[in-house]
C-alpha cells in the first residue's frame, strides 16, 4: 500500500497510508487527509490509487502542488516511489512497496477535465495532522479500509472542482444583470 512520509519540521516522521481509492486532501476538516497548516488550501488536491498507479491533481489551489520542484497548479500527474511532493510548505516523500517499472509504460493519461461544483469526498473516514499536536511516532501509520478490489481499468477521474472567487463573481454578476433586467421593465 502506497504512503506518504510527511518531512520538516511540523509534521516530520508521520505516516500516512492511502487505503482508499480517492483521497482528498486540503486543510478542511471534510478532506480524507486534513493537514492544518494557513500554506494548504481548503481542498488542495485529490490523489488517485488505481492499484497500480498512482495520480495526483492540484484543485486549484492557493499555493499549488509541487512533485519534484514541478508545480501541478490545476493539473495532474503521475505520481512515483520516492517522489516529493508539496501541499503548499508541508512536503511528504512517496513510497510505494511495488518495485520499479521494468518497461516504458503509461502510468496516467494527462487531460484537461471541465470545471464543476466542489462535492464533498466520498470516504467517512479521515485522518488529522495538525502541527499542534503531539508528534506521532516514526514508523506509525494511520489508515483506511481499502474498498473491494475490482477489475483494473484505465482510472476515470471526475471534474475538478471550481475555485470559489469564480463562482462568487459569477453570482454577483447574475444579481447586477437581474437587477437592470427589473429596473428596465419597471421603467418602460
Amino acid at each position: 500500500m502506497a504512503k506518504l512520509i510527511f518531512l520538516g519540521e511540523k509534521f516530520g516522521g508521520r505516516v500516512y497510508e492511502i487505503a482508499a481509492h480517492r483521497t482528498t486532501v486540503g486543510r478542511g476538516d471534510t478532506n480524507t487527509l486534513s493537514i492544518h497548516d494557513s500554506s494548504v488550501s481548503e481542498q488542495h488536491c485529490e490523489i488517485y490509487d488505481n492499484g497500480e498507479d498512482l495520480i495526483i491533481r492540484d484543485l486549484g489551489s492557493l499555493n499549488g502542488t509541487v512533485v519534484n520542484g514541478k508545480l501541478l497548479r490545476a493539473a495532474q500527474g503521475p505520481l512515483a516511489h520516492g517522489e516529493i511532493v508539496k501541499f503548499g510548505d508541508v512536503e511528504a516523500r512517496v513510497e510505494i512497496p511495488r518495485g520499479p517499472a521494468t518497461n516504458d509504460t503509461v502510468t496516467a493519461i494527462h487531460f484537461r477535465v471541465p470545471k464543476a461544483a466542489a462535492r464533498p469526498p466520498t470516504s467517512n473516514s479521515t485522518v488529522v495532522l495538525d502541527a499542534g499536536a503531539e508528534s506521532a511516532p516514526t514508523g506509525h501509520t494511520m489508515t483506511l479500509s481499502r474498498p473491494e478490489p475490482s477489475t483494473p481499468t484505465t482510472p476515470t477521474l471526475p471534474p475538478a472542482p471550481a475555485p470559489r472567487t469564480k463562482l462568487t463573481l459569477l453570482y454577483i454578476l447574475a444579481a447586477i444583470g437581474l437587477t437592470m433586467f427589473l429596473w428596465w421593465i419597471l421603467r418602460h
